[in-house]
């Protein structure tokens, strides 16, 4: 199954090179530094960043990554990477952290892999190939949204520090069976497309591109639906890099649904 998915050998090993690069300051005493946008960066972003820049770039196709200083979009073509997707968890050793990487071609991703070095879990999918998980001891499996479960049955994960009183509202609104809070966009997302969620939302305008767009391959592969909170799909290469009307990832048992009480909660 490896083998169907394009540039799977460079990318896999670039992303396990980069998540023990990464795994070399968790749990230890680092700086913490904030960028212009408020967030934090650390030198596991950047040791992160650096690997997957040099090993990406033999592909002969841009690399843009979250701390890259170029103009975006590098092409109409490029590798589009998070290098610690979840800082804020990783600063506070949750393990909810990953690693993102996605082939965005003409202003949609193609491509896409999720990594936690924590676990060594490799999430990756390919449009029209279908979505995969790979665990740490290289045993493949195909993976599934569970768009059978109603909403009494389903799971809405949300985030650990950028939580919304509306996210949390949805949960009454559609009646579901509990909400979780977990970092990680990239995992928050591959958690729906292999069925232990259901529902993930982020209804403000934080996300960005790097954020969604290898997650986006691996939901939409697994048969799970990702819009923005109208409806929309999302557009990559923009000129602004953030998400501006927020995101629904939903196993696509009705999705039209959860978008409809989502403007309940939110308005």
């Amino acid at each position: 199954m490896n083998s169907r998915i394009e540039y799977f050998d460079v990318v896999s090993q670039a992303l396990q090179d980069a998540g023990n690069a990464v795994l070399h300051f968790y749990e230890k005493e680092y700086q913490v530094h904030t960028k212009d946008d408020g967030s934090p960066v650390t030198l596991a972003d950047k040791a992160s960043h650096n690997i997957l820049i040099e090993q990406l770039c033999g592909t002969q196709i841009p690399v843009y990554t979250e701390e890259s200083d170029s103009v975006y979009p590098p092409a109409e073509t490029f590798w589009c990477v998070d290098p610690l997707d979840g800082t804020k968890d990783f600063i506070h050793a949750t393990g909810d952290f990953s690693i993102l990487v996605s082939l965005i071609d003409r202003r949609q991703p193609s491509i896409g892999f999720v990594y936690q070095p924590t676990t060594g879990d490799l999430f990756f999918a390919q449009r029209g190939k279908g979505a995969f998980a790979r665990s740490a001891n290289g045993n493949t499996v195909s993976i599934h949204a569970d768009s059978q479960a109603t909403f009494a049955q389903q799971k809405l994960l949300v985030s650990r520090f950028h939580l919304q009183e509306s996210e949390t509202k949805l949960k009454d609104q559609l009646a579901l069976l509990g909400f979780e809070q977990k970092g990680s966009c990239g995992l928050k997302m591959v958690a729906v497309a292999q069925g232990s969620a259901h529902i993930y939302v982020n209804s403000s305008d934080k996300t960005s591109e790097w954020d969604t767009a290898a997650g986006q391959v691996i939901l939409q592969e697994a048969g799970a639906a990702l819009t923005d909170i109208d409806g929309n799909q999302l557009i990559y290469a923009k000129d602004q890099t953030n998400n501006p009307n927020g995101i629904v990832a939903t196993s696509n048992f009705d999705h039209q649904k959860v978008l409809e009480s989502l403007q309940i909660c939110l308005n």
